[in-house]
């Protein structure tokens, strides 16, 4: 933004500072639909992976391990990891 453009926000404020605030909300309003939003498409395109697919990431390939396996696993890790 250039200091002419600074200038004119702050000459805008600065006039619209005295209005009703009923008014300066529509003023508002009226500037914000001005801006263009994006497509839906396009802002889910930027936000990365569809959540599906992440949750797919995460699928075991086969069955997943009951508690006993499971108590095995950790039981080996740690052993691993301090000793015996």
């Amino acid at each position: 933004m250039t200091n002419v453009e600074r200038q004119e926000i702050s000459e805008v404020v600065a006039r619209v500072a005295t209005w009703p605030p009923a008014e300066r909300i529509e003023l508002a309003r009226k500037i914000l639909e001005t801006v263009e939003v994006a497509p839906a498409s396009q802002a889910a395109g930027r936000r990365g992976v569809p959540s599906q697919q992440v949750l797919g990431l995460w699928k075991p390939d086969g069955p997943v391990a009951n508690d006993e396996e499971t108590q095995g696993i950790l039981e080996e890790k740690l052993l691993k990891k301090y000793g015996s």
